[in-house]
């Protein structure tokens, strides 16, 4: 838990030692760890918090899995649990096709039994951008959607624009170290980002409906739009090649990074762009990266990562 952090109420501790109770006993030696992380790991919960848990296994029995779903839904009622069960070997693929919510894991996280599985664990820049952008239009798309669908009731929309704060903070932190290689707390890097792009009040607001659980004073709508707002911000800010360009090679400590050709599908042909010419280059927009189809949109000679 981080440095100046507050303890964990006392029955969020409790139930999550039940559940962890409960795991070691239906899963056993399948069991290899139960990992705590995002705002509890990190000693920032507040009332509407939810509590995240990885629960690491060697084999994935289904009737295991139905075995723990009573302790599971208590846990849930009690302190919102929720938890990923993520088999030991899915890991590595899931680190980089998840790569913003690992990075929040590997940022913040306390083991509750077990061993440390994400110990040395890398993320790529480039899963981390690809990734990035990915979850930041997904948010855009899902939030004007229940915009159009629910824009006679208050309440739902509120709750959208509130749920929306965790994808958003998340995102917040991989473009910051993205852009400086620094780590910076979820909500300390939306709030800084929000105040770099004039979005301060619609970060008020999302953070109003967040923590009342209620409708803002001023109205479900300008909040889910504020929600809306602060997404793309952060969409267009992962996209400015000052950014991306520059920091991929100056941290990757290499002299040039190469682009695929995005239209000759997998004989892709490779483009060379030394670091003395970085700050004229182009980078890939998103657009290129639909064309793409999944295709990693550029490679560094020598691959940065986050590393613990």
């Amino acid at each position: 838990m981080a440095a100046g952090s507050a303890p964990l109420p006392e029955t969020v501790r409790t139930a999550l030692s039940e559940f962890t109770a409960a795991a070691r006993r239906v899963f056993a030696a399948d069991l290899r760890s139960v990992v705590l992380f995002g705002s509890a790991a990190e000693g920032r919960m507040r009332q509407t918090s939810d509590v995240n848990v990885v629960v690491v296994l060697c084999r994935a029995d289904p009737a295991r899995l139905e075995a723990i779903g009573e302790a599971y839904r208590l846990a849930h009622a009690a302190i919102r649990l929720s938890a990923m069960f993520i088999l030991d070997s899915e890991i590595a693929v899931a680190k980089d096709a998840f790569a913003v919510k690992f990075a929040d894991i590997i940022a913040r996280h306390e083991v509750l039994y077990g061993d440390d599985p994400f110990v040395g664990l890398t993320i790529s820049r480039e899963a981390a951008l690809h990734r990035l952008l990915q979850v930041l239009v997904n948010l855009q798309l899902r939030l004007r959607e229940r915009l159009a669908l629910s824009s006679l009731y208050g309440e739902q929309l509120a709750m959208a624009a509130a749920d929306a704060v965790g994808p958003l903070r998340a995102s917040a932190a991989v473009l910051l170290w993205l852009e400086t290689g620094a780590r910076v707390a979820p909500r300390d890097a939306l709030r800084r980002i929000a105040d770099e792009t004039g979005t301060a009040a619609a970060l008020a607001l999302i953070t109003e409906a967040r923590e009342s659980g209620g409708v803002p004073v001023a109205g479900a709508a300008p909040t889910l739009v504020g929600a809306i707002e602060l997404a793309n911000q952060l969409a267009a800010r992962t996209e400015q090649p000052k950014h991306t360009d520059q920091t991929l090679a100056s941290q990757a400590g290499v002299h040039g990074f190469r682009v695929p050709s995005l239209r000759s599908g997998p004989g892709m042909t490779t483009i060379w762009a030394f670091f003395s010419s970085l700050l004229g280059g182009k980078w890939p927009g998103r657009d290129n990266l639909r064309q793409a189809s999944g295709a990693p949109c550029y490679t560094l000679v020598e691959e940065a990562s986050v590393v613990t």
